[in-house]
Parts: C-alpha cells; sequence; structure tokens
C-alpha cells in the first residue's frame, strides 16, 4: 500500500497532524510520501519522510500581522494561476509515485488531480464552509454582501470537495465541534461527510487525572512555578506578533516558568531572558502541552484540540481578521476552558493570564472535558479508511 499525502503548507498545523497518520500508516507497513510546501516541508522532512515541494499558497499580511484581505483578493489571479500550477504539479507526482490512494489535507489542487487520475482519495477539511475575514463592523449592505459570497465561495469549493471519494472532519461530533461551522454543510456534501475527531496522538497527549500533568511536568524538571507554554502558529509575521505581545505582558515576572516555540523546525533558536526561555520548536509536544498550566496560541485548530486532550487551559489571542480562529477560540471559551483577548492589550493579556492560573475552575473544567473527549480517536478511523479504500 503506497499513501499520498498532500499537506496544506499555510502554518504547521496540516503537517503536524499528517505526521501522526504517516507515522500510523508506516507502522501498518505502508509507503508513504508527502506533499507540502513552505516550513511544513521542512517539518515532514525533519521527520524522515520524503516531500515533493509543490508551488506555494498563501494570504497576505497587513503591517500588524493581522489578515489582509484586500491585499490578498487583490493578488486572486496570481494565486488562481499558482493553484493551476498545483493541479499540474500534483497530477505529474500522482502518475509518477503511482499511489494506492490519495490523502488530501485541505488541497484542493490535489483532490482535482486525483479525479482526474481516478486515484481513490480521502479529504481532510476543518471547516467546509468559507469565511471572509474582517476587523470592523459591517453595515447591512455589507453583511449581506459578505454573506452572499461567503454562499457562493461554499458552493464552488463544495463542488471541488465532492470530487473526493470521502471527506472527514478532523472536530469532534457535537457538543464538543470546535468550528461550529462544521454543523452547516453545502447539499452536495451531505451523505459524504463525517466528523471524526481531532487528528491527535491520543495515547500520548490524553489526560485522565491530575497525576498525568505532574509526571509532566517532573519529566520537564519544573520546579512548583506554573508553565506558561507559547506555541505560535501561523506566518511567520502572526508568529514575531504574539511573541512580541507576550514577552511585554511577561517582562519581569518571575513566578512563572515560560516557554515559547516560535515554530521553525530545523532552524537553531534558543534565547533566555529572566523566566522566558524562547526555541525554535520543540521535540516533545505531548509532555510540554501536558506540563503546561495554560497554553498561549492564536487559536488554530490543531492546536485548541491538542491543548483539550491534555486539559490545558487556553489565552487565545486570536489574528485579526483571521475569522476561522475568532470562532475557534469563541467555542474553547463557551466550552470553559479558554479565555480570548485582542492583540492589541498588553494589560488585557495579564489579567486573563491571572484569572486562568488562579481560578481553579478552568483546570477542573479542562480535565473532566479531556476525559470526556479521549474516546475520539481519529488518526486510528482514518488510517482504516485508507487501508479500505486501498483493499487492504
Amino acid at each position: 500500500m503506497k499513501v499520498y499525502i498532500a499537506a496544506c503548507g499555510m502554518g504547521l498545523g496540516h503537517a503536524s497532524r499528517c505526521l501522526k497518520l504517516a507515522e500510523r500508516l508506516r507502522s501498518m507497513g505502508a509507503d508513504v510520501v508527502f506533499s507540502t510546501y513552505g516550513d511544513a516541508s521542512r517539518l515532514v522532512r525533519s521527520e524522515g519522510f520524503k516531500v515533493l515541494d509543490a508551488p506555494k499558497l498563501t494570504y497576505l499580511l497587513d503591517q500588524e500581522g493581522g489578515v489582509d484581505f484586500k491585499l490578498t483578493l487583490a493578488k486572486g489571479a496570481p494565486e488562481l494561476l499558482t493553484f493551476i500550477r498545483q493541479v499540474a504539479f500534483e497530477a505529474r507526482q500522482l502518475m509518477a509515485e503511482r499511489p494506492s490512494v490519495v490523502l488530501s489535507d485541505s488541497r484542493l489542487s490535489t483532490i482535482v488531480a486525483s479525479r482526474a487520475l481516478e486515484v481513490p482519495s480521502i479529504l481532510l477539511l476543518n471547516q467546509v464552509k468559507v469565511v471572509i475575514p474582517r476587523r470592523r463592523p459591517l453595515g447591512r449592505l455589507g453583511r449581506e454582501v459578505k454573506r452572499g459570497v461567503e454562499r457562493l465561495g461554499c458552493e464552488v469549493l463544495s463542488l471541488g470537495w465532492s470530487m473526493a471519494w470521502e471527506v472527514l472532519i478532523a472536530d469532534f461530533p457535537p457538543p464538543y465541534t470546535i468550528s461550529r461551522a462544521n454543523l452547516e454543510l453545502p447539499a452536495r456534501l451531505r451523505g459524504k461527510v463525517r466528523l471524526v475527531g481531532p487528528l491527535i496522538d491520543v495515547d500520548r497527549l490524553s489526560v485522565r487525572g491530575a497525576e498525568d500533568k505532574e509526571a509532566a511536568k517532573e519529566a520537564l524538571g519544573l520546579g512548583g512555578r506554573p508553565l506558561i507554554l507559547l506555541l505560535a502558529g501561523g506566518l511567520e509575521g502572526e508568529r514575531a506578533v504574539l511573541l512580541r505581545l507576550m514577552l511585554r505582558a511577561l517582562r519581569g515576572r518571575r513566578d512563572v516558568n515560560v516557554l515559547a516555540s516560535m515554530s521553525t523546525p530545523g532552524r537553531e533558536v534558543y534565547v533566555r531572558s529572566g523566566s522566558v526561555t524562547v526555541v525554535g520548536w520543540i521535540g516533545d509536544r505531548a509532555t510540554a502541552l501536558k506540563a503546561a498550566d495554560v497554553l498561549v496560541t492564536h487559536g488554530g485548530h490543531t492546536s485548541i484540540a491538542e491543548a483539550i486532550y491534555a486539559a490545558t487551559p487556553m489565552l487565545i489571542v486570536p489574528t485579526p481578521g483571521h475569522t476561522e480562529r475568532m470562532n475557534n477560540a469563541l467555542t474553547a471559551q463557551r466550552l470553559g476552558v479558554a479565555r480570548v483577548v485582542g492583540e492589541g492589550g498588553v494589560e488585557e493579556v495579564r489579567e486573563a493570564l491571572d484569572e486562568l492560573l488562579e481560578d481553579r475552575g478552568y483546570s477542573h473544567r479542562a480535565l473532566s472535558l479531556a476525559r470526556e473527549v479521549a474516546r475520539f480517536r481519529a488518526v486510528e478511523e482514518v488510517c482504516r479508511e485508507v487501508a479500505s479504500l486501498a483493499g487492504q
């Protein structure tokens, strides 16, 4: 069995979860090859997998690190050409690699190419709904235009997504669904979509009791001070903005340990200032997440899911204009395991951190939720589907 995994290369969340699938598939005897781009290529190579470097797609940021929808839209024609180049690239690689099954994580180009070549495919998504980012309130006309464009985008994308043999959404079934937009499916995808749970290594990450978190702290050699873990995901500009904000908020603080990852696999970074340690990459992410008293994140789907399994309360600072992350963050807040703040307020960040560390209700709710979701084992389920499509 040969599996061709095409992972979205914007940020590291998609590649990270695909690596969990790849490791499991390899343990089942499968030959695995990746197609991705950007920082994700370095991450996958560092884990010993073959990587095919695809043309790069991205979105643009403004000077404050927020999503610049106008600039991104202005690049529409060049990005469309890049997408066409991606489809051609994927078709060439599929003909050369001759996989049994294609596993595409949010890569429409690979689904189009695999359909044209009649290669069985499974599509992994965080969500199926298109949401246009916005930073300011819209008037009535603006809201109507936004809804209309989102509906059109959803219909166009769903036409492409429907080319996949199966569509699996890496999110919890209700009532724990992180992206509530996953419950609003386009008509042509109904009956083809299944929520399987986040693609998390449950055995390594899941916390069943307070003793699991204490054991993780001991493994890291931490003293009695609480651990604040910063996992700065997204694009490079987004990571830098979040790190600067947290360094300002934590300046001079000696009652906590702070471990910050810049999410740059393969790059040597090590800076220590007082109680703050900044590294390029955390090798044992699972232990760090379990040991943490608070996770600071932009609100990426994978990061929130990992924190839920690890029973770690979250301080979520969504990128301005990144509507998907904001919606994810608000769901975590409604579940009672997170606080959501903006990127501009240092005092707001300090107050939120104090609340998360001092209010034991957050840790109690996080532990209860972790026990509830431990039964969802999406990695095993997706790998079973891959083997089934491959006729194994």
